[in-house]
């Protein structure tokens, strides 16, 4: 708790409270506050400061104390603790309230992470670490050129073949399968007429479930 000095001077020795880490979600649109490659959260504090966060991999070691993120030095004028965060950890203002933001970018699709965050009020007193898991959303491939569907007449949908799609993500074309998934299959369209069928894109196993499986028509 806080006291007095003989000299009139209050000191703080009331460490801040941090609670309430937000759970990102992916949502839609501008609602999203979970994607591929961000997270945004916010927290709740009992007092304004410095807070510190960093997001691991949840494999990897949690910070335990304020200097897993930042290094100490002491004021000169006031001779308070200042803190000065590390590589990789992020620092910004906290308020007295619940609209502390942790913004979460560049991170890997279809990933396990944990973001830890701490608190420092102005005193320099640390909070404790509070700590939220996610998983990251997978990428969404982009159907560049839609699949087309080819047999001979007579041929039921079913039994056609499926060839020339393209799916990239970015610039990158996505390797897998396309597969019919419309519940017409058993039509034999006739010569002439154009016609269109849902087709399923699952990309291939060796991107360990970084993308997701796409329908087009």
């Amino acid at each position: 708790s806080d006291y007095i000095c003989s000299n009139g001077v209050v000191i703080d020795k009331t460490s801040p409270i941090i609670s309430n880490i937000s759970t990102p979600s992916k949502g839609s649109g501008e609602d999203a506050t979970l994607t591929d490659t961000k997270a945004d959260m916010t927290f709740t504090a009992s007092e304004s400061g410095t807070y510190f966060y960093i997001v691991k991999k949840s494999s990897e070691d949690a910070p335990a104390a304020i200097n897993d993120f930042a290094d100490s030095s002491v004021d000169s004028n006031t001779g308070m603790t200042v803190w000065t965060e590390k590589e990789s950890v992020t620092a910004a203002a906290m308020t007295a309230d619940d609209s502390n933001k942790l913004s979460l970018t560049g991170l890997t699709a279809n990933t396990a992470y944990t973001v830890y965050v701490i608190g420092v009020d102005r005193a320099g007193n640390a909070s404790n670490v509070l700590s939220k898991k996610f998983t990251t959303c997978r990428t969404m491939p982009k159907v560049t050129t839609n699949p087309t569907l080819s047999g001979t007449y007579g041929t039921a949908v079913k039994d056609m073949t499926v060839t020339n799609g393209v799916a990239k993500a970015g610039d990158t074309v996505i390797d897998g399968t396309w597969t019919l998934t419309d519940t017409k299959v058993s039509d034999v369209p006739s010569v002439g007429t154009t016609n269109t069928y849902e087709v399923t894109f699952t990309p291939d196993a060796k991107y360990n479930g970084q993308y997701e499986t796409v329908k087009v028509s």
